[in-house]
């Protein structure tokens, strides 16, 4: 926890300092999804720690359940109470209070949404971590596994690829939590604001164009917001509930 803590500390201040007030250009457009990404991938990514909790205890956990010391759901809610509420929520809040008033517009709504965002992305990183180290025994194997499925939720998210040029691949998008949070999150940081166009090889030129137009132009849409933020929230608890069944169903003793 300690470590989770500042870590969160040093990467919300770092990047902070690097988007630091950044302005209402093209420019700064680009920076404001870079920041919104670069959240996204460090919160996913911390998730994996979630592995190695799973993998030090199973034979534990297995031993104990099977003298009928406690039963599945003590263990998983442990898990919920001991991992992911101080794991998974204190630190992104101290990222997040740290970075967000020096490199995002700060409004009091579109921090709580920010936040709120953030908590279930590290939840559901985390959720998944816990599933995938349920079905693999071994600890390498988890490790590859969870990275693929984090790295592929990643490269769907709509910053990579453009959601309106993803074709067959849209299908596959849909499973990807992380789409779901980065539009949300650039809806919330660009709807209502209007970023100035200002080609440096035309000085001349300087045209106001919405958030709304911007968002449009990478495929994400502002009448999305509540439905994301929906999704988001099932999956994570689905990610959950999905790893207590397979702890539950799947995790048997062998004799």
């Amino acid at each position: 926890l300690g470590l989770h803590i500042l870590s969160s500390l040093l990467a919300g201040l770092l990047v902070g300092l690097i988007f630091y007030d950044a302005p209402w250009d093209w420019a700064g457009m680009q920076n404001r999804s870079g920041v919104i990404f670069f959240t996204l991938a460090f919160y996913s990514i911390s998730g994996l720690s979630a592995l190695g909790i799973w993998s030090s205890e199973r034979l534990l956990f297995l031993r104990e359940r099977a003298a009928g010391d406690y039963c599945t759901s003590a263990y998983f809610f442990s898990k919920i109470l001991g991992d992911i509420i101080p794991m998974r929520l204190i630190p992104p809040v101290i990222y997040a209070a740290v970075m967000y008033k020096l490199g995002l517009h700060s409004t009091g709504e579109c921090f709580a949404w920010f936040m709120l965002c953030l908590l279930l992305v590290g939840i559901a990183s985390a959720g998944i971590c816990f599933m995938v180290g349920t079905v693999c025994r071994d600890n390498g194997v988890a490790n590859l596994v969870s990275s693929l499925l984090l790295l592929f939720s990643l490269l769907f998210c709509g910053f990579l690829l453009n959601k309106d040029d993803e074709g067959s691949w849209t299908y596959v998008s849909v499973g990807s939590y992380l789409s779901y949070a980065f539009e949300a999150m650039m809806v919330n940081e660009f709807f209502g604001q209007y970023f100035l166009f200002d080609p440096k090889s035309y000085k001349s030129v300087k045209v106001p164009v919405p958030g709304t137009a911007v968002l449009e132009q990478l495929g994400l849409h502002h009448h999305n917001f509540h439905r994301d933020m929906a999704v988001l929230a099932g999956l994570t608890g689905g990610f959950l509930l999905a790893a207590y069944i397979l702890l539950k169903f799947f995790v048997k003793e062998r004799r």
